[in-house]
């Protein structure tokens, strides 16, 4: 069943925590303020609450993560779905965010993963993929294309960067 996901602000506020200590939740927020962003824009609704959770495959106990899935209301949008991967073992966390764009769209699909390990240097950055996968191949377009496909991403991803450099 599809429930209706709740929007919030791009960015969303972790607090005032400090951020080496909090790097997962200021990562959680982040993307998770990324995906709603997308769900309002897009008017996306959630399949499952999650649709899958994560387990273990060496019969420990207890989640490792969840899938969550959101598809439009409507067919025939620009976007067909977004999914939101949340994993974590031990000292590391990740988590991917991947929306795919229509079929029969030109605009590529966006995938997005932020990654953390938690070690005894406070000071190691996440890591961050950020990458747009093209349905046509980029030595074979034609600069009408690239408008044509990137241009419309511009507004999504001056709010991702935006969200990593919050004071540039």
């Amino acid at each position: 069943m599809c429930m209706p996901a709740a929007a919030t602000e791009p960015c969303a506020d972790a607090g005032d925590e400090d951020l080496a200590v909090n790097v997962d939740a200021v990562l959680g927020a982040t993307i998770e303020g990324i995906a709603n962003h997308v769900v309002s824009t897009f008017q996306l609704v959630e399949c499952g609450a999650p649709f899958l959770m994560l387990r273990p495959s060496s019969g420990e106990s207890g989640g490792q993560g969840e899938l969550r899935l959101w598809q439009p209301v409507a067919a025939g949008g620009p976007l067909e779905k977004l999914v939101l991967l949340r994993y974590s073992s031990g000292d590391w966390t990740r988590l991917w965010m991947a929306a795919f764009a229509a079929g029969d769209s030109l605009v590529p699909h966006l995938l997005l993963g932020i990654g953390h390990v938690q070690t005894a240097a406070a000071d190691e950055p996440p890591a961050l993929h950020l990458d747009l996968l093209s349905k046509v191949s980029l030595a074979a377009s034609t600069p009408a294309y690239l408008d044509a496909a990137y241009v419309p991403l511009s507004a999504c991803h001056n709010d991702v960067l935006g969200c990593m450099h919050p004071d540039a």
